[in-house]
């Protein structure tokens, strides 16, 4: 397993994900349901998490904690990469991408207090600041993508034995 190929392949397989979606319209002129597909990013992520480590160990037989290691770094260089492009993506691709959330925020606040959405426009804003992305991508990628590891590592080691995954109840 080459850990810096294959976290390179994850982190462009989820900038992919993101760069449809912009293109297809869902970040600035259907907002709401941007907010909805970005999940997808997600689940396309641990898809190659799973089938990059699944790959590994029918080859390499390796260790649980190998498999757990290698999907960790696996999901650090990818978050990593991700990270690096939400930078881009927020300041060069798309900066119009913060005019559309406020105009989205205005438009779905029941808020009445004065400066109430102004609030929560500006709290938005942040969140979605360039370096937060990145930092939250680089975080929150590798946390999940070591969990996942983990899982993968259990359900791959249990297979390896020949049992299912599954146990029958005996009924």
């Amino acid at each position: 397993m080459n850990n810096l190929k294959d976290g390179i392949t994850l982190g462009v397989a989820v900038t992919g994900w993101t760069m449809a979606e912009y293109l297809a319209g869902l970040h600035n002129d259907h907002f709401g349901v941007g907010l909805w597909t970005g999940l997808g990013a997600l689940v396309l992520a641990l898809w190659v998490l799973y089938a990059k480590l699944k790959s590994a160990a029918k080859t390499e037989k390796p260790a649980i904690w190998k498999i757990i290691t290698d999907g960790a770094i696996m999901s650090f260089i990818g978050s990593a990469f991700y990270g690096g492009f939400l930078i881009l993506y927020f300041t060069a691709i798309n900066p119009e991408f913060y005019d559309a959330l406020a105009a989205y925020i205005q438009a779905h606040s029941n808020e009445v207090a004065p400066g109430a959405i102004d609030h929560r426009i500006q709290a938005a804003k942040t969140a979605y600041a360039p370096y937060t992305q990145f930092k939250t991508s680089l975080i929150g990628g590798t946390a999940i993508g070591a969990l996942a590891s983990f899982l993968i590592a259990v359900i791959l080691k249990h297979r390896q034995k020949g049992a299912s995954p599954v146990q029958p109840t005996g009924r």
